[in-house]
């Protein structure tokens, strides 16, 4: 499996950075400002010291699908829905909320579930 497939898509990411996530993980997407905005995947090791303190590149974390689940409270789940679609749900201990999420990866699935729970106030 692509490791691009392991880790929440940059759009998502920098939904989630403006929305105050910490920026800590092992992987992260680096966008160069210029030149064609060209993207790049490094591990943590390789961007250390330079997170938010470049003009020539923005960075982001690039969550795994176990550190997003890490975040996500301990009354959400994450499934395949078939062999393209991952869903995700937070449920209620006296039921289920209602809130489904899907995605092409369980990555962004996760990922949409948090900015969903954080955007209303679950987080």
């Amino acid at each position: 499996m692509k490791l691009e497939n392991q880790v929440v898509s940059l759009e998502l990411e920098k939904k989630m950075k403006e929305l105050g996530f910490k920026q800590e993980s092992i992987w992260f997407w680096q966008e160069y400002k210029s030149g064609g905005g060209c993207i790049y995947l490094l591990p943590k090791k390789e961007v250390k010291g330079f997170i938010g303190k470049t003009e020539v590149c923005d960075y982001y974390s690039a969550y795994t699908v176990a550190e997003l689940g890490e975040m996500l409270p301990i009354n959400c789940a994450s499934w395949r829905s078939d062999k393209t679609l991952y869903s995700c749900q937070r449920f209620d201990f006296g039921g289920c909320c209602g809130q489904e999420i899907t995605a092409d990866t369980e990555a962004d699935c996760r990922a949409r579930l948090l900015i969903w729970l954080k955007e209303n106030n679950y987080l």
